[in-house]
C-alpha cells in the first residue's frame, strides 16, 4: 500500500519532463554484464530486446502502462489508481529509465543513432 501512495504523491508532485524533450531521445540496450534485477528493469529490458531502438516517450508510456497494470493487479484499484490511469506512472518510468542509463540501456539523442 505504501508503494501506491508513493506513486500517487509522485504523480502529483513530480516535475514532469516535457514531451518535446523526450521526442528527440531514443533508448537502446547495452551489452551489460548485469542482468535486470527489478521488475521495472525486467520489463524495460524485455521491451528493448524486441527492437533495436525505441523512442524514450514510447518506452516510458509502455513501461507506465505495465506498472499501472501491476498496481491494479496488486490492489491499486482500492485507492483510486484505476481512476487515474497509467499516465500517473510516466514520471516513475522516466526516473527508472534514467537510473539504468549507461548500465542496462543507453539513452541517446535521435541524431546519435548507431
Amino acid at each position: 500500500m505504501a508503494g501506491v501512495m508513493r506513486l500517487i504523491a509522485n504523480a502529483f508532485g513530480a516535475k514532469r519532463e516535457s514531451k518535446s524533450a523526450m521526442t528527440n531521445r531514443k533508448v537502446r540496450l547495452t551489452n551489460s554484464n548485469r542482468s535486470p534485477q527489478t521488475r521495472v528493469e525486467q520489463i524495460a529490458a524485455a521491451m528493448l530486446s524486441d527492437k533495436d531502438l525505441i523512442p524514450l516517450s514510447e518506452l516510458a508510456e509502455q513501461l507506465a502502462e505495465s506498472l499501472y497494470r501491476d498496481e491494479l493487479r496488486y490492489g491499486g484499484w482500492a485507492v483510486d489508481v484505476g481512476l487515474l490511469g497509467s499516465g500517473m506512472f510516466v514520471a516513475d518510468a522516466l526516473q527508472e529509465l534514467r537510473a539504468g542509463d549507461g548500465d542496462l540501456w543507453k539513452i541517446v539523442e535521435a541524431d546519435e543513432e548507431p
